[in-house]
Formats: structure tokens, C-alpha cells, sequence
């Protein structure tokens, strides 16, 4: 019978496997890792620090640039809009508006010699034998049919519309206009025109204006 041979080899006595209860081989505390990472964040920390604090043009720039980004009070400030007088700029401001169209907003500035004409345009009657406890909407069409020209020395310096709500405003380099409709005849007369306004710096002109439709 040939010999056998009983291996040598045991797990227990190999002194590259560590024991179970060795130091070794035992994860460290999830607390350790924890601190770890606070560690990590709090030399981060210290780094981005000293690099801004290392860099006094840096923080310079972000103070020059948050003063030219924030608004001024008035300087700014939404005007114009449906409806004159709604959205009015404060005292020594002006409404600069964005276009010459109905509903034009803008916003106030110091005044550039320029003023505002404003006011409210009435078109009826809208219906035969209107009644005055159920009267006839004006429709948006309406007014927008209705254009109105400022003239001086008989040449149109600008046109405009009442908007939705009957209202509108534009601005004018301060001089006397005369205000008229841009068509004739029956559907586009009124008593109120053509009438000759004033336009100041930095003040508002009134000019409400009637339009008879002719209808009966």
C-alpha cells in the first residue's frame, strides 16, 4: 500500500489569513467614514477660502457687478399700458413707451424733454335704439378701426389706436399738435375734433375723445 500523505497546509496556521477576530479583519465604524467626509469638506472649505480672500479683485468684480445689476427704485419702472394713469411714474420721471400701438407699455426715466398725450376714446352708439340700462359693448374691432393722427404744420407726425379698453397714450416732443381722426365720414366724426393741444416736458395732456357712429 503506498503511503499517504496528510497535507500540511491549514487555513488556521497560515499567517497571511488573519484570524476572525483579528483587527485586521474588521471594517472600520461607519462614524469613522462619517468624519472622514466632514474632514474633506471642511479643508475644501478652507481651500476655496483662502483663494477667494487671496483675490481682492475678484470680490471687487462681483461688488461692481451686483451695483450695475440692481435696479434703481424709479428708474425702470413698468408705466403705460392699458390704461392711462394706471401704471404713472413718480414725481420728475416720464413714461418712455415701447412703441406707438395700442396697449403700449414703457418705462420711467428722467425726463428727456419729451411729455404724454392720453386720454379716453368713446365710440356709439353700437346698436339701434341703444338702451341706457343695456347699452351695446364696444367691441375691440372698433377701436381698432379707429386711428387718429397728430399733425403739425400739416404734416402727420404720429397716428394711434385706443386699445381694448378705449384708452390709449403716446409720447411728443413738447410743441402745440393738432389732433384729428384719420378718416372722414359718417362712423369716424366727432365733436372733439380736430382740437389743438399743448404738449409739455414731463407733463401729461388730457384729450378724451367722443366718436359718433352715425347709427340711430
Amino acid at each position: 500500500m503506498p503511503p499517504q500523505f496528510q497535507s500540511q497546509f491549514n487555513p488556521s496556521n497560515d499567517a497571511s489569513v488573519p484570524p476572525v477576530n483579528s483587527p485586521i479583519s474588521q471594517k472600520p465604524p461607519r462614524g469613522h467614514s462619517f468624519l472622514i467626509v466632514i474632514m474633506v469638506l471642511l479643508i475644501l472649505t478652507g481651500v476655496f477660502g483662502v483663494w477667494y480672500f487671496s483675490n481682492p479683485s475678484l470680490e471687487e468684480d462681483m461688488k461692481i457687478t451686483a451695483t450695475i445689476n440692481k435696479p434703481t427704485s424709479t428708474e425702470g419702472k413698468f408705466c403705460g399700458g392699458i390704461a392711462p394713469g394706471a401704471f404713472p411714474c413718480p414725481t420728475g420721471y416720464v413714461c418712455k413707451l415701447d412703441g406707438a400701438y395700442p396697449d403700449a407699455g414703457g418705462h420711467c426715466v428722467v425726463p428727456d424733454g419729451t411729455g404724454t398725450l392720453a386720454g379716453q376714446v368713446t365710440i356709439g352708439p353700437n346698436c339701434p335704439v341703444e338702451q341706457i340700462d343695456n347699452p351695446c359693448i364696444t367691441s375691440p374691432e372698433a377701436y381698432a378701426s379707429r386711428e387718429f393722427s397728430v399733425m403739425q404744420n400739416g404734416k402727420v407726425i404720429t397716428t394711434f389706436h385706443a386699445d381694448m379698453t378705449g384708452n390709449y397714450i403716446v409720447s411728443l416732443a413738447p410743441s402745440t399738435y393738432i389732433v384729428t381722426s384719420a378718416k372722414t365720414g359718417i362712423g369716424y366724426m366727432s365733436k372733439d375734433l380736430p382740437v389743438t393741444v399743448t404738449i409739455k416736458a414731463g407733463e401729461a395732456a388730457i384729450l378724451n375723445i367722443d366718436v359718433d357712429t352715425g347709427i340711430r
